[in-house]
């Protein structure tokens, strides 16, 4: 068995991570580029906890692997998105993450704090190269984090897929509803029945999303995707009919109360009907169109203003 991602827990003492038995995630064999390629190890009792609410299974008992990725012991919740992973006390950085400055200073003082990688499932895509190229190497310090939780509409996609441009500007809409207005650069790519796509607003808000069917045989959690922002937290979940945004900035915002949130909710229940094209939606269809055909990243100042 190859491992090509090993992440192991600590209790964030400095000091190098103590080898410990992993948890191993069956994603990467049924979805490659979205999966995360990996294990992901806990200490003590959690593992098979984890391991049960994830539908994981756990290794060999005392089986004892490398690892070139750490995790340590944030409020991952806010950060990774997934409550399962939140409940057991764990978090992936990127780079070193922390939600206030004092958690930032702990984790820079780690002796292993040069090691830390990117955990999270769209790094393995390639819609967002472009993200990862404008993440890396940065500055340790402070970032917010937007988390869009299954950005997917009906499982069964009857309009046929040419509506996905559609949906994925609709997202683009919500999205832009929570962060300042600007100059809008994404790239897009159709697979199937679903549309990745990573891209920035000129302010450097980054972002991903997939809109439209979660594929065959794959499990929904496997479709998570993260925003990166400056600008607070939203968790979006367009799996359920009711979705509520929660931010930094605004404690908690039910979406349902939005119009665009409305339409959305028909989307996610598999109506579909009623889905009424926000007035900047055409010239973002247009860039979403552009960047499936080409392949290319794709900014508004040539396709036309968003």
């Amino acid at each position: 068995m190859r491992l090509e991602s090993v992440v192991l827990a600590h209790d964030g003492r400095p000091g190098s991570p103590e080898r410990i038995p992993a948890v191993l995630g069956p994603a990467a064999e049924q979805c490659p580029e979205l999966a995360l390629k990996g294990v992901l190890a806990l200490g003590g009792g959690d593992a098979a906890g984890l391991a049960e609410q994830l539908g994981t299974r756990v290794l060999d008992p005392g089986q004892l692997v490398d690892t070139d990725l750490v995790v340590g012991t944030l409020h991952p919740e806010t950060l990774l998105g997934t409550p399962e992973l939140g409940r057991a006390g764990m978090v992936a950085a990127d780079r070193l993450i922390g939600t206030d400055r004092e958690q930032v200073e702990r984790l820079r003082g780690l002796a292993y704090a040069d090691r830390l990688r990117p955990l999270t499932p769209w790094r393995h895509h390639a819609a967002v190269t472009p993200l990862l190229a404008s993440v890396a190497g940065g500055r340790f310090g402070l970032i917010h984090a937007i988390h869009a939780e299954l950005l997917a509409g009906n499982a069964d996609v009857t309009e046929g897929t040419w509506a996905l441009p559609w949906l994925t500007a609709g997202v683009l809409d919500l999205i832009s509803q929570f962060v300042p207005a600007g100059e809008l650069t994404l790239h897009a790519v159709e697979c199937g029945s679903s549309v990745t796509l990573s891209g920035t607003w000129r302010d450097g808000c980054i972002f991903t999303a997939m809109v439209g069917s979660p594929r065959p045989g794959v499990p929904e959690s496997v479709h998570r995707y993260r925003l990166l922002a400056s600008h607070g937290q939203a968790f979006v979940d367009l799996a359920s009919p009711l979705m509520t945004l929660y931010t930094n900035r605004i404690e908690r915002i039910p979406l349902t109360t939005t119009p665009m949130a409305r339409q959305l909710s028909l989307i996610a229940t598999g109506g579909g009907a009623g889905f009424d094209v926000l007035v900047d939606s055409a010239a973002r269809v247009a860039m979403i169109r552009e960047s499936i055909a080409t392949g290319a990243v794709v900014s508004s100042m040539s396709v036309g203003s968003v």
